[in-house]
């Protein structure tokens, strides 16, 4: 984390700022702002299995969610292409079920 900014264990739950799943897991904190784990690793340029470009964060409206269909205040979209957009909670499902 940068300076200023922390990653808390044991609190109380939270719920997720991205995903809005409910945790009492680590987390990533700056101001209102809390981040579990799988969604704080999320950063810059990422990559998912459902497409073949980088996919970046977009949080400048809420939108619905290609996957889903919820709407969302942060996605994932692409910029090379028409590819619409990937919530956080569909980003960070895991590709396989066992």
């Amino acid at each position: 984390p940068k300076s200023g900014e922390e990653v808390e264990f044991g609190k109380s739950f939270f719920r997720c700022t991205a995903c809005k799943t409910l945790s009492n897991g680590f987390r990533y904190e700056s101001g209102n702002m809390k981040l579990d784990v799988r969604c704080a690793a999320i950063s810059g340029e990422f990559r998912h299995e459902s497409h073949s470009h980088s996919l970046f964060i977009l949080t400048s409206f809420p939108t619905v969610c290609s996957i889903c269909s919820r709407l969302a205040d942060s996605l994932l979209s692409c910029v090379e292409c028409s590819f619409n957009f990937l919530c956080f909670k569909c980003a960070t499902l895991p590709n396989e079920v066992f």
